[in-house]
């Protein structure tokens, strides 16, 4: 996002008001930039977005800042959803899948307002945003530790 090569990396981005997995009881006046506008939005409908929808430029040179509400979703359109992701969700909660793996689609939303990310992609607030879906299932996994460095 931060680059701005989320189509060209095989994600879609989208706009989510009370996606599945997202905050209890949260609702949204309308899409990212709408003005309020959102009586289309209800029950969950999704819509297409831009970076610059949720994500703009921060105070500092390699800051940026998420600001938007309900919640965004990331599809990545290069890998499905592997056997253990399927697992580990009918484990969580209680449903069977019973249906062919689909493409790795995560949900994120903030929890207290707009929040830093940092020039890595690291969101500076302890707790500022909260994910769902793959990224949930996949947590920390694949990063590498904060302070290592290529050479």
């Amino acid at each position: 996002m931060i680059e701005g090569r989320v189509e060209e990396q095989g994600f879609k981005l989208f706009y989510r008001q009370n996606a599945p997995g997202g905050p209890p009881g949260s609702s949204s006046s309308g899409p990212p930039g709408s003005g309020g506008f959102g009586s289309g939005f209800s029950g969950g409908g999704r819509m297409s977005i831009e970076v610059g929808d949720i994500m703009t430029e921060g105070d500092g040179p390699d800051e940026h800042i998420l600001d938007f509400q309900g919640a965004a979703e990331v599809i990545y359109l290069g890998e499905k959803q592997s056997e253990a992701y399927s697992a580990w969700r009918e484990e969580r909660t209680g449903r069977r899948g019973g249906r062919a793996p689909r493409y790795q689609t995560s949900q994120f939303w903030l929890e207290r307002g707009p929040a830093t990310v940092d020039y890595k992609g690291e969101v500076v607030e302890r707790y500022g945003v909260t994910v769902s879906g793959y990224f949930g299932f996949e947590r920390v996994a694949d990063q590498v530790p904060k302070e290592y460095r290529p050479q």
